[in-house]
């Protein structure tokens, strides 16, 4: 099976905010800096994740996004479905 740009950058993103494991919220610009993706490209993925709740948010001088759930439960199938829509 052949994945779009948009579901790599989209799991690349989930695994980077995975890495965090809920630390503290990472800043798109850090992961668009760490996974050399623009971080036009990632806002646009992020509002997707978010929208389905993989992805939570926290606004202010300490903001940024985290996973919503534990970083092992969250699956390739997971970013497919809510980047590409139900696949068959």
């Amino acid at each position: 099976m052949k994945l779009s740009t948009r579901v790599r950058y989209g799991v690349r993103l989930l695994v980077e905010l995975g890495l965090q494991d809920g630390e503290k919220p990472v800043l798109l610009r850090d992961i668009s800096k760490s996974q050399e993706i623009s971080e036009k490209y990632l806002g646009q993925i992020i509002i997707q994740l978010r929208s389905s709740g993989l992805v939570g948010s926290v606004r202010g001088s300490q903001g940024g996004y985290y996973l919503t759930r534990h970083p092992a439960t969250v699956t390739v199938m997971d970013a497919l479905s809510v980047l590409e829509g139900s696949v068959c």
